[in-house]
């Protein structure tokens, strides 16, 4: 049975990054709209980037997951499909962070949800990169930045506890 997600032309590029997209947003709005984000960090650092701009680039990985599955998928090769479902499943692991992330009242599972989605990603990124080079280096953009928030963010994380 195929999806309207399998689509190999430009629309099925579009439909698998607004489907990443909208999976992303939806989470958030269930967050945010029942105010399960209400847990403040005590300490954050001046190199942190604002949550607009966390928002932005977590908007643009995500439609480049849904782009990275439309490569993958259009790629005539053995593993294509178990790869896509190797996406997916990152796309789901990074949008249920909105969950043990932010809705706790700890911020320690977002940070060990930091420390799990940085060698997931990689390892997806390099597993897919067999099918779809490009795809790979979308994914790859994904435990850079997850470093790079850990770095940032993961001080004041442990310190709001």
């Amino acid at each position: 049975m195929t999806s309207i997600l399998d689509r190999t032309d430009r629309t099925g590029l579009w439909l698998n990054m607004a489907a990443a997209v909208g999976l992303a947003l939806v989470c958030n709005a269930i967050v945010f709209g029942f105010g399960w984000n209400q847990t403040s960090m005590r300490v954050t650092p001046v190199y942190a980037p604002p949550g607009a701009v966390v928002g932005i680039v977590w908007t643009l990985l995500f439609a480049g997951m849904g782009a990275a599955r439309w490569l993958v998928l259009s790629r005539m090769t053995p593993l294509r499909y178990r790869h896509t479902r190797l996406i997916v499943w990152l796309v789901i692991f990074c949008a249920a962070y909105t969950f043990y992330g932010l809705a706790p009242e700890s911020r320690i599972p977002g940070f060990i949800g930091n420390l799990v989605t940085i060698p997931f990603s990689a390892w997806i990124a390099w597993t897919v990169r067999t099918t779809s080079p490009r795809a790979a280096l979308l994914i790859g953009l994904v435990p850079l930045w997850v470093i790079y928030a850990t770095i940032a963010f993961g001080p004041s994380m442990l310190a709001a506890g």
